[in-house]
């Protein structure tokens, strides 16, 4: 019995020091959480609607720097155009073309991707 009450009493005792007020601090900035995501919802299209409104021309580059770096390659220059189109605020984009670049200063190797972005509303 008494080993009973005491593990009862102890067990109180740790429940009741974990109850304190604790706060959460993070060094994550939750707007750059939302600019890394507002890439996933630009979608890729072959052609805009009747409906969507043009926002402007993106770029996207891909550059290899260095020999340690992957080489330019077209997914990573298709990314950083619907970064750019997410920062106008589209939600999609009309791939005109993608080249590969034979000299740019500072890159081994480079692919250039070009593209409308459009905003279009969702019903």
């Amino acid at each position: 019995m008494r080993v009973r009450l005491f593990s009862a009493s102890m067990l109180l005792t740790a429940l009741l020091g974990c109850s304190n007020n604790y706060s959460f601090n993070s060094n994550l900035d939750g707007q750059r959480i939302d600019q890394y995501f507002a890439v996933g919802q630009v979608q890729v299209t072959d052609a805009a609607p009747a409906h969507a409104q043009s926002l402007g021309f993106v770029d996207g580059l891909s550059c290899q720097s260095g020999n340690q770096q992957p080489v330019a390659n077209e997914a990573d220059a298709r990314t950083a155009l619907r970064k750019a189109a997410a920062t106008l605020g589209a939600n999609t984009v009309v791939i005109r073309q993608c080249v590969a670049l034979a000299e740019l200063p500072g890159c081994l190797s480079a692919i250039q991707c070009s593209a409308e972005a459009f905003g279009i509303s969702q019903p």
